[in-house]
């Protein structure tokens, strides 16, 4: 479902705000198809994740390699 809203969304502008209308907003509109929502910020995307997809964990990435 996020990958089919994030698809939706290309070609699509939108006004960019560090606090209110962010990456944040945006990753949390492909997950829930709302793309007007409150989630600015991580802690709220990452309580959304979990309560869509319920898991717990988050991978680390390693950017060393």
């Amino acid at each position: 479902m996020a990958e089919m809203n994030a698809k939706a969304a290309i070609g699509n502008k939108r006004k960019y705000n560090m606090l209110l209308d962010n990456c944040h907003q945006f990753s949390a509109g492909c997950i829930t198809g709302n793309f007007e929502n409150s989630n600015n910020f991580l802690w709220m995307l990452k309580d959304l994740a979990e309560k869509e997809y319920v898991f717990k964990s988050w991978r680390v990435w390693d950017y060393d390699d």
